[in-house]
């Protein structure tokens, strides 16, 4: 029962997989094959050239769908030439055309563009006037300029542009003047220079070409002659870490591995001695070192990794199956190098080699000690598949050819999400015959490709898991890198929460990772949300930030996101803004309804000796903080205090201090109220509050007359009394504490101020006594 569910998932597996992948159109109908070819990524659709029975062939368009795949010009409608086809190569972008060799059968292979329309495919310029071709080879932008390689009525192979109109060309530097032609080819830019190799006119057969660079201009070009020794045939130019590498052979040595560094060229590799060919190939710059594949005397064509100095190259066997005749290990022959971008910077280089088990992908990566690991699909994933070819990377996904056991050679695709795994996703050729999807290219959110089933070699498109991603602020709005997250104004000590929302938005899964979430400086903190390494289409996380600044002042600071989009891991930058009020006290004192800034004098007036006085010095803290005072009294003598300990009052909260003036003889006194403020952790003050008081002796009783005023009291001599009214008929004595009658004399008849001498007595405490018709006063009175 076992075996037979087994079988029925594999024969619903293979139905699902077939179900996938489209034929987009029989270009060529029945068996013969139209060979869709030279695929060329555009505006999210791809441009190829395949062959038809009564076109020959030509330009085709398609968008990954079968209504969206068409020929977009034929071109060539002249059967008697190139067999009625245009056979459209080369193609190069340059300021939004698409630009390509093509023959028309009326002028030769010529220069032509296009904007993705037929009525914008256009010859560009007829070079080589006539039937004879001007060709369109190695096309490169330097300098915002087309340059390529061509011919004219006049040179032969050279180095041409497009001038700016776009309507002509214009011969940039003639090589080798006259009809032998300089031939440059391999053109790389470096340096913001352009290099190529080409032809110095040494006469002979087939004669090897060297190194050249050029500014664009025939006086700026010249051939690189500085050379430790002379160089030949230099190919494979690679730029890595400000320096030009390549290979070449010299005189004595076979190709091997070159550097120019501006100013000289040397050799810097013997992989094979003498002149045996080292041959580097496929060299590659890769997590700061060059990788490439080379021979060896006795390991075959194996990889090799360098770190660019004649004493830094590292092989790696990959094949260790020995040889027949029992010296070395087989090749393994590296190819196919594709750099597979990973989040954060974890790039992995994938190559196609022959192992001991089988041709398979294998991929190169680098451990923490910066020592290259290699592992094979089979040894990664545990999934068998070999033959592989044609990677193309969807963003987060991998799809390439291979085969297994049970399938010949078609489509698998690898998620570099999760813990995912190699599958198959199309039996196009059914059962083990080989459909062999090759040319794979983007269209929008299709792969279309080349492959092979029993209507011969078409055009097929398989829907993509193709990731996308947004990223959008609490309210929806959608965040830019470089945009600005910001929290507005906080209160020191708050805490303001803000998040920035991600969504899958495309037809596969993504992936995100914040590469300085660590970094952020404490004032701005990131919480990450579970399953941010994996986000299905549609799903989304909220990744939050807070902001809870310690002191006051203006804060920002960036996170940094990786995140995997439709070609790779993009890197955004989100800025991360807000204010913080510091918390500070802020004291407002009165007494009496009357607020005190240091200057206003809190005065008891008169206050009877041995008695006592009370004034509320009410503090009201009208900050957004606390504060903290100390009290002190700076004679506290007469003057107290209710309480002089330290006292915090919360922000809005006040509290009050009874000040009480208790005289014990009769003056005037002053002292000093101080408060000590602290306001926050930084900022300190001190509010001065001065007091005052005067103590009069409880000298008056009425009792009919009414006095008004005795002064001064205590006196030495003469106490002057005002009285409400004049007096008639009134006596005025004078008794000691004892009771005893000191004097006697007559108020001024009529008069309401009079003076009593005192000056006769001993000092001390006295009594006065003021008698008339009305009634009668007493006063007491300190004699000094």
């Amino acid at each position: 029962m076992r075996l037979l569910l087994s079988l029925f998932s594999a024969v619903l597996l293979c139905g699902t997989l077939s179900a996938q992948a489209t034929l987009l159109q029989d270009i060529r109908t029945g068996s013969l094959s139209s060979s869709p070819t030279r695929f060329f990524e555009y505006n999210d659709k791809v441009l190829f050239r395949a062959t038809t029975d009564s076109l020959g062939t030509e330009l085709f368009i398609t968008d990954g769908t079968a209504d969206g795949t068409s020929v977009l010009k034929h071109i060539n409608d002249s059967t008697s030439v190139s067999g009625g086809s245009s056979n459209p190569d080369n193609f190069h972008l340059f300021n939004g055309r698409v630009y390509f060799q093509a023959t028309d059968g009326i002028h030769g292979a010529e220069l032509w563009s296009t904007d993705g329309t037929t009525a914008g495919t256009q010859l560009v310029y007829d070079l080589n006037t006539g039937s004879a071709t001007g060709g369109v080879l190695d096309p490169i932008t330097y300098n915002d300029r087309l340059y390529f390689t061509a011919i004219d009525t006049f040179t032969n192979a050279e180095l041409f542009l497009l001038n700016d109109a776009g309507d002509s060309t214009i011969l940039a530097a003639e090589i080798v003047p006259g009809l032998s032609g300089g031939q440059p080819l391999s053109k790389i830019v470096h340096n913001d220079t352009l290099y190529f190799a080409a032809l110095d006119g040494t006469p002979g057969f087939r004669p090897p070409t060297h190194l050249w660079k050029s500014d664009g201009t025939e006086a700026g070009t010249m051939q690189v002659t500085n050379q430790v020794e002379p160089i030949l045939s230099p190919n494979g130019f690679t730029s890595h870490n400000g320096l030009l590498y390549f290979s070449a052979a010299t005189e004595f040595f076979g190709q091997e591995l070159h550097v120019y560094d501006g100013d000289s060229v040397r050799r810097i590799s013997d992989l094979r001695a003498a002149e045996s060919n080292g041959a580097p190939g496929n060299i590659t710059s890769f997590g700061g070192k060059l990788v490439f594949s080379a021979n060896s005397d006795s390991l075959g064509t194996e990889l090799y990794v360098s770190n660019g100095t004649p004493d830094g190259h590292q092989l790696i066997d990959i094949n260790l199956t020995p040889n027949t005749n029992g010296i070395g290990t087989r090749n393994s022959r590296p190819n196919a190098f594709v750099i597979i971008p990973g989040l954060a910077g974890a790039d992995q280089l994938a190559f196609v080699a022959e192992d001991s088990v089988a041709n398979q992908y294998h991929f190169l990566t680098f451990n923490d000690a910066g020592e290259p690991v290699v592992e094979s699909i089979l040894d990664r994933y545990g999934v068998s598949v070999t033959r592989g070819n044609d990677m193309i990377n969807t963003g987060s996904c991998l799809y390439f050819g291979g085969e297994n056991d049970e399938f010949g050679i078609e489509m698998w695709k690898l998620s570099l999400i999760g813990n995912s795994v190699p599958e198959r996703v199309t039996d196009i050729n059914a059962g083990e015959a080989n459909a062999s999807p090759n040319e794979l290219a983007r269209a929008g959110n299709f792969i279309v490709f080349e492959a092979t089933d029993s209507l011969g070699r078409e055009l097929w498109s398989l829907p993509a898991d193709v990731a996308g991603y947004s990223f959008a602020d609490a309210a929806a709005a959608p965040l830019s890198s470089g945009d600005t997250l910001d929290f507005g104004l906080v209160l020191e000590g708050e805490v303001a929460n803000g998040l920035i929302t991600l969504t899958s938005t495309g037809t596969g899964p993504t992936a995100a990772v914040v590469t300085n979430a660590e970094a952020l400086d404490g004032t701005f903190a990131l919480t990450l949300p579970a399953g941010l390494d994996s986000i299905a289409p549609a799903a989304m996380r909220n990744l939050a930030v807070s902001f809870s600044p310690a002191s006051g002042g203006d804060f920002l600071d960036s996170m940094t996101v990786s995140v995997y989009g439709a070609n790779g891991p993009e890197e955004l930058t989100f800025y991360l803004k807000g204010s913080a009020e510091a918390l500070v006290g802020a004291l407002e004192a009165s007494a009496n309804e009357v607020v005190l800034t240091g200057s206003e004098t809190v005065d008891f007036g008169e206050v009877l000796n041995f008695q006592d006085s009370t004034i509320a010095v009410v503090l009201n803290n009208t900050g957004n903080g606390p504060l903290m005072y100390v009290p002190s009294l700076s004679v506290g003598d007469q003057f107290t205090a209710d309480d002089l300990d330290a006292t915090q009052i919360e922000a809005g909260g006040f509290d009050t201090i009874f000040v009480t003036f208790a005289p014990e003889s009769v003056t005037a006194y002053e002292d000093t109220l101080v408060l000590a403020l602290t306001l926050n952790a930084e900022i300190t003050d001190e509010l001065v509050i001065p007091l005052t008081g005067n103590a009069v002796v409880n000298s008056i009783n009425d009792f009919g007359i009414r006095t008004l005023r005795a002064f001064p009291n205590p006196t030495t001599d003469v106490l002057r009394i005002e009285l409400a009214a004049p007096l008639s008929g009134a006596t005025v004595r004078v008794f000691d504490v004892n009771g005893r009658r000191m004097s006697e004399s007559r108020w001024p008849e009529g008069v309401s101020i009079s003076d009593v001498s005192l000056g006769n007595l001993p000092a001390g405490m006295y009594t006065i006594d003021v008698q008339g018709r009305n009634g009668r006063v007493l006063l007491e009175v300190v004699k000094r």
